[in-house]
């Protein structure tokens, strides 16, 4: 085959969609089936590899198929704090592919790092049969209604998870440091903390791992909060959920007392903190209107406006049956939708603004663009005129 008709046919082989077939009920999700890299194989010459199954969403099926669940952002800066992160050496492409099914698929670069980087640590998070859970391939995104359906699963599927691999990108040598120390043993990793007055690189390090755009995602909340056991990765390197808490914790235990005390000072608020903060206090937020005060105060972000709604619903009591996920329906529809579960008589009542749902005051009377700087991405949407 000559190379014009080879590059024409690869090119329509990458842009053509692939073939999903229906769930067979609305409790049935699609499980990702991560082939292991070849032991005489290198990273760079075997391609990802991957097959999806259906399963059904009940504890019986998913005994004998335990998954893991990829909690990651869709797109993602290649730089943090000034500092570049690294790139896998084999991609060249704009748009990377994976083989699903034996048939080729553009995926995010992010995504396609992270399962590049999962499928090296096989071992430590899951052995040779990895079952994965990843919302861009597992959901057919061009299925609005089961993209709805999905999302109302949300909470199921995360907490059915055995763990959340919460992927924060290819990070850099500072943040390879870091996950050195945060592996460290309690003794070890106190006497670093508070005595040691060598570790600068290593705690900036642990600043970029928590002040990462991931953490501010708002579908985090239900993510990270909702998850029975995580693992923190980044490139290669990995932290279990306990060591990660245990490590913040300490730090923000002792700030006051490490020598090193004005790199710590930001921790109790940064973004990390301020989740895991959250996971251990998630029974005192309990309703739709309570968690979007949370999302507005700690200004997390979403792609699509409406996700500010439905990102939310699984961590909330009071809406179960009253606002259901469509993709459908506009923003300017979910919101007046979120407005009316409050039960204000008035969407300008002080109470409403005063409570932080003063981003939602001018739904009936339309949009304008936002002059002021720095609020939150749905307040600026949505400002009162």
């Amino acid at each position: 085959m000559s190379g014009t008709k080879r590059s024409k046919l690869t090119l329509l082989r990458l842009k053509a969609v692939y073939p999903y077939q229906p769930l067979l009920s609305e409790n049935h999700i699609r499980l990702l089936l991560l082939e292991p890299l070849a032991p005489s194989s290198t990273q760079k010459s075997q391609p990802i590899c991957a097959t999806l199954h259906q399963v059904e969403l009940d504890s019986k099926s998913l005994s004998t198929r335990p998954y893991k669940a990829l909690s990651y952002e869709w797109v993602v800066r290649n730089e943090q704090s000034g500092h570049k992160w690294r790139v896998h050496e084999e991609q060249n492409e704009v748009n990377p592919t994976i083989l699903l099914n034996g048939h080729i698929v553009h995926i995010g670069e992010n995504l396609y790092n992270a399962l590049r980087s999962i499928r090296h640590l096989d071992g430590e998070i899951g052995g040779s049969h990895l079952w994965l859970w990843v919302d861009a391939l597992c959901i057919n995104q061009g299925d609005v209604q089961e993209r709805g359906r999905q999302v109302r699963s949300m909470k199921r599927i995360y907490e059915s998870a055995e763990m959340v691999l919460v992927w924060l990108g290819m990070g850099n040598d500072l943040t390879h440091s870091a996950t050195k120390i945060l592996n460290l043993e309690v003794s070890e990793l106190r006497y670093r903390f508070v005595w040691d007055t060598d570790e600068r690189d290593e705690l900036r390090g642990i600043r970029q791992i928590c002040e990462m755009g991931y953490w501010r995602r708002v579908w985090i909340l239900q993510e990270v909060v909702l998850a029975r056991n995580y693992m923190v990765i980044c490139n290669q390197d990995f932290v279990t959920m306990n060591r990660f808490e245990r490590a913040l914790a300490l730090l923000c235990k002792h700030t006051w007392k490490t020598k090193l005390r004005e790199l710590v000072l930001w921790l109790p608020e940064s973004p990390a903190q301020e989740i895991m903060t959250l996971r251990s206090s998630r029974g005192t937020a309990s309703s739709l209107i309570q968690w979007v005060k949370i999302c507005v105060r700690c200004r997390f972000g979403a792609t699509d406006p409406r996700d500010y709604v439905y990102a939310l619903l699984g961590l909330s009591d009071d809406c179960e049956g009253k606002i259901e996920p469509d993709y459908s329906r506009s923003a300017r529809e979910v919101y007046s939708s979120t407005v009316a579960l409050s039960g204000k008589r008035s969407i300008y009542s002080q109470s409403v603004r005063g409570s932080g749902w003063s981003f939602l005051g001018d739904i009936d009377i339309g949009y304008r663009k936002n002059p002021k700087v720095g609020l939150h991405p749905l307040r600026a949407r949505l400002q009162l005129v």
